[in-house]
C-alpha cells in the first residue's frame, strides 16, 4: 500500500487530543466545565478516516478497474474487530457489568444508537460510540464510492444532505433532543469532508497547491489551536465540520508540501500514530485505574496533575504498544490476503 507521509502524525494528534481531553475532564475540580478537546480529537479521526478510505478506494479502482467491497470489509474486520471485542470483554469482566446492559449494541457495532434510546453506556465504554460510527461508515462508504458516477458531485451531495438533515432536526425537534444528539455525534459529514479531500488528492486537483500554500496552512493550524484552547466556538451546529475542513487541509499540506509548516513525519509521531487505535481504546481504563490508585488524593494540585498526566500517558502508550506488537500486528499481517493487487 502507498505510504502517505504525515498521516501517522495526524493520527497521533487525534489520539493525544482525545486522551488529554479525557484526563483533563477526569481531574477537574467539582463544578468546573468539561473540555470538548476529546470530542474534537474524534473529529480529527473522522476527517482522516474519510480522506484515507476514499483515496484508497479510488486508487484501487484506478489500478484494478474495480472496488472489491468484500476485501475492503475483511481488511476493516482484521484491523478493528480483534482489539474492539477484546476490550469490550475486559470491561464487562472488570466492571462486573451484565451483558444485558448494552451488550447487543456493542456486538452489532451500534453503540451510538444509545444516544437515541437514552440508554447509558456501560462503565468505561462511553467512547465506543465513535467506533460504532466508523464501522457504520466503513459499511456504506465503499458502496457509495463504487456506485457514484461523478464521485465529487456524489460526495458533495451526501455532505449537503446530511447538513440539511442536521439543521432540520435541530430546528423542528430541538437541539437537546436525543435525535439531534445522535445526528450531531454521528458526524458522517465530517468523514465526507475528508472524503472530498481524498478525491481532490486522487485527482491531483489544481486546488491542492492552493490548499497546501503557506497562508492556508498557517490559518488551518491557528483554527486547530482555537478549537484546542476550548475558549471559542465559531457556530456550534457546524463546529466539527469547520474542524474537519481545516484538518483535511492539513492532511493535504502534509502530503503535497515538500516542507510542511509543521512536519508531522518524524519518529515520535509515527510511533504514536501506529499505536493510536490502542491509545483510543485503552485510555479510559488506564484513567480509571490511576485515579482509583489514589493519585487523585495528592494534596498538591501541581503534583497531582503531573502524576496523573505522566502516569496515564506512560501506561497508555506502553499498553498500546504491547497490544500492537503482540495482538494487532498478527491480524494486520493477515490483511495481505485481502490486499489490493498492484
Amino acid at each position: 500500500m502507498e505510504y502517505l507521509k504525515g498521516l501517522h502524525g495526524i493520527r497521533a494528534l487525534a489520539a493525544l487530543l482525545v486522551m488529554f481531553g479525557h484526563i483533563y475532564n477526569a481531574t477537574l475540580p467539582p463544578g468546573e466545565e468539561f473540555s470538548s478537546i476529546n470530542s474534537y480529537g474524534v473529529t480529527v479521526f473522522f476527517a482522516l478516516s474519510g480522506f484515507l478510505i476514499t483515496y484508497l478506494l479510488l486508487q484501487e479502482n484506478k489500478h484494478t478497474g474495480q472496488i472489491d467491497v468484500i476485501k475492503f470489509y475483511m481488511r476493516r474486520v482484521l484491523r478493528i474487530w480483534p482489539l474492539y471485542f477484546v476490550f469490550v470483554a475486559i470491561i464487562y469482566l472488570y466492571t462486573w457489568t451484565s451483558i444485558d446492559q448494552g451488550g447487543l449494541y456493542y456486538i452489532l457495532f451500534i453503540p451510538n444508537l444509545m444516544l437515541i434510546t437514552g440508554q447509558a453506556a456501560p462503565p468505561l465504554l462511553g467512547h465506543y460510540w465513535s467506533l460504532g460510527v466508523e464501522e457504520q461508515f466503513y459499511f456504506f462508504w465503499p458502496i457509495l464510492v463504487k456506485k457514484s458516477k461523478q464521485i465529487l458531485i456524489g460526495l458533495c451531495g451526501f455532505l449537503a444532505g446530511f447538513l440539511i438533515l442536521k439543521i432540520v432536526v435541530n430546528i423542528w425537534i430541538g437541539g437537546w433532543s436525543n435525535a439531534y444528539s445522535f445526528i450531531y455525534q454521528t458526524r458522517y459529514d465530517c468523514m465526507a469532508i475528508g472524503g472530498i479531500g481524498g478525491v481532490l488528492y486522487d485527482q491531483r486537483s489544481r486546488w491542492l497547491t492552493w490548499v497546501a500554500s503557506r497562508w492556508i496552512q498557517v490559518f488551518s493550524w491557528l483554527v486547530v489551536l482555537v478549537f484546542v484552547s476550548g475558549r471559542f466556538h465559531f457556530l456550534s451546529i457546524i463546529d466539527h465540520e469547520i474542524l474537519a475542513v481545516v484538518i483535511t487541509a492539513l492532511i493535504i499540506g502534509q502530503l503535497v508540501s515538500l516542507s510542511p509548516l509543521v512536519n508531522l513525519e518524524n519518529g515520535m509521531f509515527r510511533f504514536i500514530g501506529k499505536i493510536s487505535f490502542g491509545i483510543y481504546v485503552f485510555h479510559p481504563l488506564i484513567i480509571d485505574l490511576v485515579m482509583s490508585a489514589g493519585v487523585a488524593e495528592i494534596s498538591s494540585s501541581f503534583l497531582r496533575l503531573a502524576c496523573c498526566y505522566l502516569s496515564i500517558t506512560g501506561l497508555t502508550l506502553a499498553i498500546s504498544w504491547l497490544s500492537y506488537r503482540y495482538m494487532e500486528s498478527y491480524f494486520l499481517n493477515l490483511k495481505v490476503k485481502y490486499a489490493t493487487p498492484r
